[in-house]
């Protein structure tokens, strides 16, 4: 633990049970997502849906305690502030109008408590995801709120296809097993694609403009990610590829062309993001621990790194999961207790106080422009989907950045761009144009990617990653696009 931070208990089983996501209302009250639908098995106990319990003064004695003081006297009383819910995963306050956000898996609700008694009067659901799937956390997760806007995350969904609807029936539709975060208005307007490329973008959070997530799980390819999550940017996960991560046709940490980087790589199954003055707090539900990291300008300016250190460190029985700053400037977060992905009626709450920098004002030092928040003009109107931005000539030389723009922008594979793109004599371009033939399936253009095998002397050699990529490539024009195996890199 660092020295001088202070660590105890604020709530015990059977008062909270396996606990999720966490924050504070503006009256200063606890709120913290109880699940009970969680890979539920026959004969569990609890509710029969998800709640998210309320925990406020009620005592008097000025802190958030439900666990009887050291004298004896009883401690704050739990209440539900709503219930009814399946597969509910965390929370967002959006302090400005008190409305509070819960992500399920399959649902987004708008909750209000509009009398003032601890309990929601009103549940709106304002995005919803049309799938075929239900496992529990690889479809929506993470929430956040901005000044007027929302973010969410969506996860790899086993590849399946998927459509999340929003207000007005805007939508953005996916297969392939690429997370997503979203943007959105408050009340589920204006839906659109943020960023992708993802695994499961289950923590997120919102300051100053810029966007942070957490990437839930790397399989068989760690380490978890902390990502500056940039409007357009790809970091290269694609499910299909195979949960191993070891694809030539897959990203993790910014290696092809077009792809962004991790700013840090976490513990094992990050849970939440959250800022602390300078620095960004992740709780590691795998590996026991509350980590921090001081994100810092690259060598070449163009984005950010950081370095972590441990806060608190537990043992097999500590499970941190959602996390939020109290009003008091101390850091409350749920623990999930046990390994078990089943519920199982264990849970705590801890508060964590002495934590040094949680009133600096100062956050992310200045970059280059490509990597800081877009400002407003560039950033497209809440109330509809962002114009695209004008098409590429497709008999012209092509960039990287018009190949990415078409890209973002949803336009169907242009076979003559792509040609083009494959005839680049920049070895980036060609690799670009390969992984987004593969990633679409554009069987037409297996030949022409075929063609870059055919090395001639005097030409510079190819890399080791442009051929193995080449290579998958072709396997995957060839194959039926169901994910491969963990074995597909070395055949």
């Amino acid at each position: 633990m660092v020295r001088g931070v202070a660590i105890e208990p604020v709530a015990a089983d059977p008062d909270i049970v396996t606990p999720v996501g966490v924050a504070f209302d503006r009256q200063g009250r606890l709120l913290v997502v109880e699940s009970h639908t969680h890979q539920r098995q026959p004969g569990y106990r609890g509710p029969p849906g998800d709640r998210i319990r309320l925990l406020a003064d009620t005592n008097g004695d000025g802190r958030l305690c439900s666990l009887p003081s050291k004298d004896g006297r009883p401690g704050d009383a739990w209440r539900t502030f709503a219930e009814g819910y399946t597969h509910a995963l965390n929370l967002a306050v959006h302090a400005p109008t008190g409305d509070v956000y819960l992500a399920c898996r399959n649902t987004i609700h708008r909750l209000r408590d509009t009398d003032g008694d601890g309990r929601a009067d009103r549940d709106d659901v304002i995005l919803r995801v049309e799938t075929g799937v239900d496992y529990p956390h690889n479809g929506l997760g993470g929430v956040a709120v901005g000044d007027d806007e929302l973010y969410l995350g969506f996860g790899e969904n086993f590849g399946e296809p998927y459509k999340i609807v929003g207000a007005g029936g805007v939508a953005v539709e996916g297969r392939g097993g690429v997370g997503i975060v979203c943007r959105a208005g408050l009340d589920g307007s204006g839906l659109e694609t943020f960023a992708t490329g993802f695994w499961n973008p289950f923590g997120l959070c919102v300051e100053g403009g810029q966007v942070f997530c957490v990437d839930n799980d790397p399989d068989a390819s760690p380490p978890c990610r902390l990502i500056h999550v940039l409007r357009g940017g790809d970091y290269g996960h694609r499910y299909e590829y195979g949960r191993a991560g070891t694809h030539p046709l897959q990203a993790w940490d910014g290696e092809l062309p077009g792809t962004l980087g991790m700013m840090a790589g976490t513990g094992e199954a990050p849970c939440t993001v959250l800022r602390h003055g300078p620095s960004l707090l992740v709780t590691s539900w795998g590996e026991h621990r509350l980590e921090r990291y001081r994100p810092e300008l690259s060598r070449d300016a163009r984005s950010y790194r950081a370095d972590r250190d441990t806060i608190v460190q537990g043992g097999a029985g500590f499970r941190p999961t959602g996390m939020a700053a109290g009003p008091d400037g101390a850091l409350y977060f749920a623990d999930w207790v046990s390994r078990s992905y089943a519920v199982h009626g264990r849970g705590r709450i801890w508060r964590v106080s002495g934590l040094p920098g949680g009133h600096a004002s100062s956050f992310l030092p200045t970059g280059n422009a490509l990597f800081m928040p877009l400002g407003d003009s560039q950033r497209g109107a809440i109330a509809g989907p962002l114009s695209p931005p004008p098409p590429p000539d497709a008999d012209a030389a092509p960039t990287l950045p018009t190949l990415q723009a078409s890209r973002f922008a949803g336009d169907p594979p242009n076979h003559r761009l792509l040609r083009n793109a494959l005839a680049s004599p920049d070895p980036d371009i060609r690799l670009y144009a390969v992984r987004w033939i593969a990633d679409e399936h554009v069987t037409a253009l297996r030949t022409d990617v075929a063609a870059l095998l055919d090395w001639q002397r005097g030409e510079p050699a190819p890399s080791e990653r442009y051929y193995l990529a080449v290579l998958a490539a072709m396997d995957w024009l060839d194959g039926d696009r169901q994910p491969r195996p963990r074995g597909v890199a070395d055949r």
